[in-house]
C-alpha cells in the first residue's frame, strides 16, 4: 500500500488537497471553422498606481480580432464587451449553423457574469490549464501585436480618457483586420484573405464596424447603471446609508481613485518620503541578492 505524503507551508501546517476541477478543458488538435472559436485574454497596464486592462478577442482561423478597454477587471465590464461581440456576429453564426465556442484562462474576469452570459447564450467555453499560455498562443501573440503598434503610443488617453482611447482604438483595429499585411497569413490581411478563400465575408465588413460595437457596448454598460469614467452606485429605497457609503467606498478603493490623487500630490511627507526610500532600498538589496545567487550558481 502507497502512502502519499501531506503539503505542509513554511510553518508546518497541512496544506488542504485541492479538488479536480470540473472546467471543461480545450481539447487537443481542436478543428474549428471561422468564427466558431474566439479565444479571449487581458492585458494590464499600469502607471502611477493605476491600473487598466484591454479585452482581447481573436479567431485563430481568420485572424479576425477585436479589442476594448475596460475600466476595470470585473466580470461585469469582459461580460458586456463579450454580448456585443456575439451580436456582431450573431448573423454570421445564423447563416453557417455552427457552435461557437469561447476559450479563455481561468483569471476572475472570466467567470461569473462572463461565464453566466455564455451559458445564457447556449455557448461552449474552454479553458485553458494552469500555467499554460500555450493553450491561447494566438492571443498572446496578438496581445504583443497591439502593445507594440499602438498601445505604447497611445497610452496617455488609456488613463486620462477611456472613451476617445476606444475611440482611436477602433480606428486602428479597422485597419489591421482590412489593411495591415500579417506575415503568418502571407502578408495578406485577414478579410482580403477570407474574400479570396471562402464566402464567409458577405458581412464581415459591416462585422468590423467596431466604432458601433464600442457604441453598443458604451450604450449597453451606461444602461445597466455603470460608468466608463468615474464610480457610483444605485442606492435602493432599502438601504441604509452605512451599506451604502461601504459600498461607494468599495468602488473608490476598486478603482485607486485615492491612490491616484496620492500619485498627484505636489506635497509629499517626510514620512512618506523615507517610507518609498526604504522600500527602494530592500528592492535594490535583493536584486543584487538575487543576482549573486545566480552568479553563484553558475560556478
Amino acid at each position: 500500500m502507497r502512502f502519499f505524503p501531506y503539503r505542509v507551508d513554511t510553518k508546518g501546517r497541512v496544506k488542504p488537497r485541492k479538488r479536480a476541477s470540473n472546467k471543461k478543458r480545450k481539447p487537443k488538435n481542436l478543428k474549428t471553422k471561422p468564427f466558431g472559436l474566439w479565444a479571449v485574454d487581458t492585458i494590464q497596464r499600469v502607471s502611477n498606481g493605476i491600473k487598466r486592462y484591454i479585452l482581447t478577442m481573436i479567431d485563430p482561423v481568420s485572424r479576425i480580432a477585436f479589442a476594448i478597454a475596460i475600466p476595470s477587471k470585473h466580470a461585469k465590464h469582459t461580460a458586456y464587451a463579450l454580448e456585443a461581440l456575439i451580436d456582431g456576429i450573431t448573423s454570421i453564426k445564423n447563416r453557417q449553423k455552427h457552435t461557437l465556442a469561447i476559450l479563455s484562462d481561468n483569471g476572475s474576469e472570466f467567470k461569473k457574469e462572463f461565464d453566466a452570459l455564455i451559458e445564457q447564450k447556449g455557448l461552449t467555453h474552454y479553458w485553458t490549464y494552469p500555467r499554460s499560455p500555450k493553450m491561447n498562443a494566438h492571443n498572446e501573440r496578438f496581445n504583443r501585436t497591439i502593445q507594440e503598434q499602438f498601445i505604447d503610443y497611445y497610452e496617455d488617453p488609456l488613463f486620462t480618457d477611456l472613451e476617445e482611447f476606444n475611440k482611436h482604438f477602433a480606428k486602428w483595429l479597422i485597419d489591421y483586420n482590412t489593411k495591415i499585411p500579417h506575415s503568418s497569413l502571407n502578408y495578406k490581411s485577414p478579410v482580403k484573405l477570407k474574400i479570396t478563400k471562402s464566402a464567409i465575408c458577405i458581412g464581415l465588413i459591416q462585422v468590423l464596424d467596431f466604432s458601433s460595437l464600442f457604441r453598443y457596448y458604451c450604450s449597453h454598460f451606461i444602461l445597466k447603471g455603470g460608468d466608463v469614467s468615474m464610480p457610483g452606485i444605485l442606492v435602493r429605497p432599502d438601504q441604509s446609508f452605512e451599506e451604502a457609503y461601504r459600498l461607494f467606498k468599495k468602488q473608490v478603493d476598486r478603482n485607486l481613485i485615492v491612490t491616484e490623487a496620492r500619485a498627484r500630490r505636489f506635497y509629499e511627507k517626510p514620512t512618506e518620503r523615507r517610507k518609498k526610500e526604504k522600500i527602494a532600498a530592500r528592492k535594490k538589496m535583493l536584486k543584487r541578492l538575487y543576482m549573486l545567487r545566480r552568479y553563484e550558481a553558475r560556478l
